[in-house]
């Protein structure tokens, strides 16, 4: 599952949102890194990785102020992978820069309204790329089948029934 700037409104897939348990956007985002880890370790309070990275989606219409904006942006200069792009699509603009912003349009609600939210902080991946291209379906489960693969499928069985879907996962999991 990753975040793309060149998808069609009918390629979107569905996330949940959590309320942080604090105003603090940095500390919610190591929390959220923490959680992302395979092993839930994340002592020196990171925020990336070579596989991917927290990235924030600013509410267009409820900016935040731009203290914040550069908090954030300080934050993510301190991480070494950060300056690293992630891959992208041939003619793709890059979804996440290199202040740490999604470059993804603000998400709408199942019902059409907004998310009455300042901010949204996302785990963006890394893709795996097949040539220049992101992969379909059928090269994604036959992936999953080998045994490094398979923890991809738990990943994935487990976002989904989070509620948390792309538009290729109906074809993946019937594949699988």
């Amino acid at each position: 599952m990753v975040f793309s700037t060149s998808l069609r409104n009918d390629q979107f897939g569905r996330a949940i949102v959590i309320p942080c348990k604090s105003q603090d956007i940095i500390k919610e985002a190591e929390c959220l890194w923490t959680a992302e880890t395979p092993d839930g370790n994340n002592a020196k309070g990171c925020i990336s990785a070579a596989w991917g990275r927290v990235a924030l989606l600013e509410n267009p219409d409820r900016p935040i102020p731009d203290e914040e904006r550069e908090r954030w942006t300080q934050r993510v200069a301190l991480e070494p992978r950060y300056g690293q792009l992630m891959n992208s699509a041939i003619d793709e603009v890059a979804v996440v820069d290199q202040s740490g912003l999604l470059k993804i349009p603000w998400p709408r609600s199942e019902d059409g309204t907004t998310p009455m939210v300042n901010v949204l902080l996302a785990t963006a991946t890394n893709p795996t790329l097949d040539g220049h291209c992101y992969p379909p379906a059928q090269r994604i489960a036959n992936a999953w089948r080998t045994p490094k693969g398979r923890k991809h499928v738990d990943y994935f069985c487990r976002n989904r029934t989070h509620g948390i879907t792309t538009f290729q996962d109906v074809e993946i999991k019937d594949l699988l």
